[in-house]
């Protein structure tokens, strides 16, 4: 940890002038590493065009390394400074809602059955239903590719007009 934090230090001190070249820390795991500095520290590096790629399995995993109960403002504090994510299959309730309200909702037309008559009621659902984040495809023998949604903070994909895109990540 005290690694990290000096690597990120140093990212925030060199001169930009004569190093404009970004640089990255990558942390697999990123609750064992996750102190409650990193998210004003997040703000710092994307200033001094540093990039930060955390991985982690749940928020859940991050609450409990900043001894929180549940997720709380600690860790969407972290997590929110996070422009772009990748969130692929996800059995953890909290962190599959957490990152279908961060995607939206919109007004969608619902039909309805009564009995013999259809009929259409506007209702207002996520325009990526957390189940769909708890059921998406993971490598197999057959399929060598793990299914993930990508977020990029709030800029919308030309591909379909939305701030999120599917895309299928080669196993490697």
């Amino acid at each position: 940890m005290g690694y990290k934090l000096a690597y990120l230090g140093a990212i925030c001190r060199r001169d930009l002038s004569r190093y404009p070249r970004p640089c990255a820390c990558v942390a697999d795991e990123f609750q064992t590493f996750s102190v409650v500095q990193d998210s004003v520290t997040q703000e710092l590096i994307r200033e001094s065009a540093g990039i930060v790629c955390y991985a982690t399995q749940s928020l859940q995993a991050i609450a409990r390394r900043l001894h929180e109960h549940k997720p709380g403002s600690g860790v969407f504090s972290l997590v929110g400074n996070i422009m772009n994510r990748v969130v692929l299959q996800s059995g953890e309730e909290e962190t599959v809602r957490w990152m279908a309200d961060a995607w939206g909702k919109e007004y969608q037309n619902v039909p309805e059955m009564h009995g013999q008559h259809v009929s259409i009621r506007n209702d207002y659902r996520y325009k990526v239903e957390p189940a769909t984040l708890t059921s998406l495809q993971t490598p197999t023998r057959d399929f060598p590719y793990a299914v993930g949604c990508v977020y990029r903070g709030g800029q919308l994909f030309k591909e379909n007009g939305e701030p999120f895109l599917y895309h299928a990540f080669p196993r490697l």
